[in-house]
C-alpha cells in the first residue's frame, strides 16, 4: 500500500499526464534522497499495475508519465488509498464495531470465537458484550438471531433474511472506516461498471421499463447476489413462496439471461432459485420491498447535485453511472457518521486541498449540498471532504481528455422510466464519444438547444425530423441505431467503418437476369431487412430522373429521397452483364445505396464508392466466383490507401 508521500506522486503525475517526471524532480520536493524517490516510483509504478487502473512509462533522458487506462478503477483506487490512509481510529464507535460483527458473521460458515471478535475490534470482552446487543438489535429486524454457544459466535436465519439485511445496512457497513477490505468484496466499482452493463442488455434486449432508482438499485442487488452466490452462499429450496413467481414471465427470463452471462464470466453454476429471487427483486414483490441499497430520495439528490455542479462549475457527471452509484456508496454511511458525530479524522489525508483543488472544491460544494438535505446542523471536516473528492477524481481527470467529443440532444416524448435506459444504453455505447447527454421534449426545445449542441437525435418522426435537424433513433436502440448514431458522431474513421456498410443479407448473386428483376430483389431485401415501406418505389423514380450507371460495369441504385437512418449498401453480382440505361451500359455489379436521413456524415459513403472504378477488372474478377467474402475482400484492397 501506499503511504502520502508516493499518494502525492501519483495525483501530481495524473494531474498533468502530458508532462515528464524525474526521480531528481521528485526527491527535491519531497526533501528526500533520490534513491528514496527511485524506490517511490517504483513502487508506485508497482501498485498501480496491479490496480489494472493504469501503468507509469518512461522515456529515456525525459523521465516518466502515468497513462491511465480504466478512468473509473483508477478513481476507485485512489479513493480506496485515502480510506487506506483514514482508519487510524476506525472502531471508536459502538455502532462501527457492531456493523463490523455483522459483516464478519455474515461472511463466515463456521462460528466466529469471541477471541478472534475481540482481537479484530480491539475490544475488552465486556465491551463486546455491548456491542453484541447491538448488533442483534439490528438482527432484530430481519427475524435472525445472534448466537453465542461455547465462546462463538453465529447468525441463525434464512439466506433470504440475511440479503435483507445487507441490502439495508451493506451501504452504512461496506463504508465504514477499517472496513476497506470488506468493501473491496462488496462494491468493486469495475465489478459494477460490468453487471450494469449487462442489466442494460438485457433490459434493452426485453424493453423492459425501470426507474433510475431502480435500475442502480437493481445493479447493486445483483452484485451482492453475486458475492453471496460465488462465496457458495444459496438460497436453500423452500424459502420462496412459489406464488411469488407468478405472471413474472418478462422478470424471470430477463434473470436468467442476466445469470447465464454471469456465469460465463465468473465461472460459476447458479441454482434456479438465485434466478426466482432476482426476477422478483425485479418486479418489486413483498419480499424484497424496502429494502432497497439506494433511495429514490439519495437518487434524485446526487442528479439535482451533479446538475448544480455542472451549473457551478461546468464539470457534467451527470450522465456517469458508475459516478452516482460510488458516490452513493459513500453518502450513505455519511450521512449517518455527520448525524452521530463519527466524522473521519487523518493526518493524513491534509495534502488532498492541495494536490487536487478542483476535486476538493467541488466535494466541499457537494458537502454543503448534502448537509443542506440531510444534515443541516452537521458540520464536515476537511478529512470527510477529502474521502469525498477522491470519487470525483477519475472523472475529472476523463473530462480533461474530452477534446473533440460532441454534445447530443435527444429530442423525445418517451416517458422518464424510458429515457432512464436510452440515456445508459447511448452511454454505454459513446461513453468516449459523447461529453454532454440531454434530453428535452419536442415543445421545449429552444435556440439555446441550438446553438448549445452540436449532435440531435430523436425518438420521434416530429417536425425536426422530417425538417432534417434531427437523426431518427428507436427508443430501444439496435444494433443498427448503434451503427447509425457512431456514423453521425464520427463518420467513417477507417476501412473497415466503411465495409461493414456493405450488408451480408442484402448480397446475392445471379447467373443472368434483367435490370427490374436485380432492383426487385435487392430493395425486397433491404425492406424486410431494416423494415422499411416504399423502397422500390424511391428507387424506381431516381431511376426515372437518370441512369445510375457510374463506370466499370457498376451501377449504384438508390432512392430519391432517404427512408430512414440507416446506411447500408445492398450488392447484386450478375455474371451475365445486364442492359441498365437506354445508351447501351451494362453492369455486373448493382449496389443499392441507402444513406441515412439526417446524417450528413454518411454522405462520405460516395467519396469512398468512387474508388471502386479504380480497378477496371475487379467487377468482371468477382463475378467468376462472387461470394461475399471475395467482394469485400477486393473492396477492403481499394480503400485501404484512403485510410493509410
Amino acid at each position: 500500500m501506499l503511504n502520502q508521500r508516493q499518494i502525492g506522486i501519483i495525483l501530481e503525475m495524473s494531474e498533468h499526464p502530458e508532462k515528464r517526471y524525474t526521480a531528481e524532480y521528485f526527491a527535491k520536493k519531497n526533501q528526500t534522497s533520490l534513491r528514496t524517490s527511485q524506490s517511490d516510483l517504483k513502487t508506485v509504478k508497482t501498485e498501480l499495475e496491479d490496480s489494472g487502473a493504469g501503468k507509469i512509462l518512461a522515456e529515456r533522458g525525459k523521465g516518466s508519465f502515468l497513462s491511465i487506462e480504466k478512468h473509473n478503477v483508477f478513481s476507485e483506487w485512489v479513493n480506496k488509498l485515502y480510506l487506506h490512509h483514514s482508519v487510524g481510529d476506525s472502531f471508536s464507535y459502538p455502532m462501527q464495531r457492531a456493523a463490523q460483527i455483522l459483516f464478519i458473521l455474515l461472511e463466515r460458515y463456521r462460528e466466529v470465537p469471541l477471541h478472534e471478535m475481540e482481537s479484530t475490534l480491539y475490544v475488552s470482552r465486556s465491551t463486546l458484550a455491548n456491542d453484541l446487543k447491538l448488533a442483534q438489535e439490528i438482527l432484530d429486524g430481519f427475524q435472525m438471531t445472534l448466537v453465542k454457544k461455547d465462546n462463538r459466535l453465529s447468525i441463525i436465519g434464512s439466506e433470504i433474511s440475511k440479503r435483507q439485511c445487507l441490502a439495508e445496512n451493506s451501504l452504512y457497513l461496506a463504508g465504514l472506516q477499517g472496513m476497506a477490505g470488506l468493501q473491496d468484496k462488496h462494491s468493486s466499482m469495475e465489478t459494477i461498471a460490468y453487471l450494469k452493463n449487462v442489466l442494460l442488455d438485457a433490459f434493452l434486449e426485453y424493453q423492459y421499463y425501470i426507474s433510475d432508482t431502480d435500475f442502480n438499485n437493481g445493479v447493486l442487488m445483483l452484485n451482492m447476489i453475486l458475492h453471496r452466490v460465488r462465496r457458495s452462499f444459496f438460497i436453500k429450496q423452500g424459502e420462496l413462496d412459489s406464488g411469488e413467481s407468478r405472471n413474472m414471465e418478462k422478470e424471470l427470463t430477463i434473470s436468467a439471461k442476466v445469470f447465464a452471462q454471469l456465469e460465463k464470466h465468473f465461472h460459476f453454476n447458479v441454482p434456479l432459485e438465485e434466478i426466482e429471487f432476482f426476477a422478483i427483486y425485479l418486479k418489486g414483490q413483498e419480499i424484497l420491498k424496502n429494502h432497497d441499497i439506494i433511495t429514490q430520495d439519495m437518487d434524485e439528490f446526487i442528479i439535482d447535485a451533479f446538475y448544480k455542479i455542472k451549473q457551478n462549475y461546468g464539470v457534467d457527471f451527470v450522465n456517469n453511472i458508475n459516478l452516482r452509484i460510488a458516490v452513493a456508496l459513500h453518502c450513505i454511511p455519511l450521512i449517518v457518521r455527520l448525524k452521530y458525530h463519527m466524522q473521519v479524522r487523518s493526518k493524513n489525508l491534509a495534502d488532498v486541498k492541495r494536490n487536487f483543488p478542483l476535486g476538493y472544491e467541488i466535494a466541499q460544494y457537494f458537502s454543503y449540498l448534502l448537509r443542506q438535505k440531510y444534515a443541516s446542523e452537521a458540520k464536515m471536516n476537511d478529512d470527510e471532504i477529502a474521502l469525498l473528492s477522491a470519487h470525483f477524481y477519475g472523472s475529472i481527470l476523463e473530462l480533461k481528455q474530452a477534446a473533440g467529443r460532441k454534445r447530443v440532444l435527444v429530442i423525445t416524448s418517451i416517458k422518464s422510466s424510458m429515457v432512464v435506459l436510452l440515456r445508459s444504453i447511448l452511454m454505454k455505447w459513446f461513453n468516449r464519444e459523447i461529453i454532454d447527454l440531454e434530453f428535452e421534449h419536442e415543445g421545449d426545445v429552444t435556440e439555446i438547444h441550438l446553438e448549445k449542441f452540436d449532435i440531435f437525435l430523436t425518438t420521434d418522426k416530429n417536425a425536426y425530423y422530417e425538417n432534417g435537424l434531427a437523426m431518427y433513433i428507436s427508443p430501444f436502440p439496435s444494433e443498427s441505431d448503434r451503427k447509425n448514431i457512431s456514423l453521425l458522431l464520427d463518420g467513417f474513421s477507417c476501412r473497415e467503418d466503411v465495409l461493414q456498410v456493405f450488408q451480408r443479407h442484402i448480397f446475392f448473386s445471379l447467373e443472368h437476369g434483367t435490370k427490374e428483376g436485380v432492383l426487385e430483389i435487392l430493395t425486397r431485401k433491404a425492406e424486410k431487412e431494416y423494415q422499411l415501406q416504399g423502397l422500390h418505389r424511391a428507387v424506381l423514380e431516381r431511376e426515372a430522373i437518370g441512369s445510375t450507371f457510374f463506370s466499370c460495369g457498376i451501377a449504384l441504385a438508390h432512392p430519391i429521397s432517404a427512408l430512414s437512418s440507416d446506411t447500408f449498401v445492398g450488392v447484386c453480382i450478375v455474371k451475365e452483364p445486364v442492359l441498365w440505361d437506354e445508351e447501351g451500359h451494362s453492369v455486373q455489379m448493382v449496389l443499392l445505396i441507402h444513406i441515412g436521413k439526417n446524417n450528413p456524415r454518411s454522405f462520405q459513403l460516395w467519396d469512398y464508392l468512387s474508388h471502386l472504378f479504380d480497378d477496371k477488372k475487379m467487377v468482371s474478377e468477382i463475378a467468376e466466383d462472387p461470394t461475399y467474402e471475395r467482394t469485400m475482400d477486393r473492396i477492403g484492397s481499394l480503400l485501404t490507401s484512403q485510410f493509410a
